[in-house]
């Protein structure tokens, strides 16, 4: 089986899709679908809306504005850069991971971090973690993917996308 297939293969077993034997996602839509389960589009906006809620800078309707977007709205900016700096193999990789349960509980632990940084009086819980998925997140931080990743240069698309959102919502969009 030639490499590729066989990758795909894994992506979609590890995701649990079933897709048809013909198909085959682009390193786009595989981008799409990292972001998704990574959670970054969601916690993008978050940053931007508790940025709106706690700067004087942002009117109430701004902040009421950026409270009601959709985070969906971050999502293809990132996955562009992502697919354009990320190879196929390490997206594999990382779909893998972030699909997995630690993976899950990862990235959950990373909102709540965030939250309880933006707000230290929040009672948000951590996820439990069992030793085996600390093992498994241990590993993942470790890897050459991860690090390689790790240095995606997505802010510009990020901002763009953000100053975008704001314009719309001081002009009452």
């Amino acid at each position: 089986m030639p490499p590729k297939m066989h990758r795909l293969l894994l992506v979609t077993t590890l995701l649990g899709v079933s897709l048809p034997a013909s198909a085959n996602p682009t390193k786009q839509e595989l981008a799409m679908r990292l972001v998704a389960v990574m959670r970054l589009d969601y916690t993008v906006l978050d940053a931007l809306q508790w940025q709106a809620r706690v700067a004087p800078a942002f009117s109430g309707d701004v902040s009421a504005c950026l409270g009601g977007a959709d985070y969906k709205r971050f999502t293809a900016p990132i996955a562009n850069v992502v697919a354009r700096d990320v190879s196929v193999d390490d997206i594999a990789y990382l779909l893998g991971f972030y699909s997995s349960p630690a993976g899950s509980k990862f990235t959950e632990a990373a909102l709540v971090d965030a939250h309880k940084h933006a707000d230290p009086g929040i009672k948000e819980d951590y996820p439990d973690i069992s030793p085996d998925e600390y093992a498994q997140i241990s590993s993942l931080i470790k890897s050459e993917p991860y690090a390689r990743f790790r240095g995606v240069q997505t802010y510009a698309s990020v901002r763009q996308t953000a100053d975008q959102l704001l314009a719309e919502c001081r002009a009452g969009k």
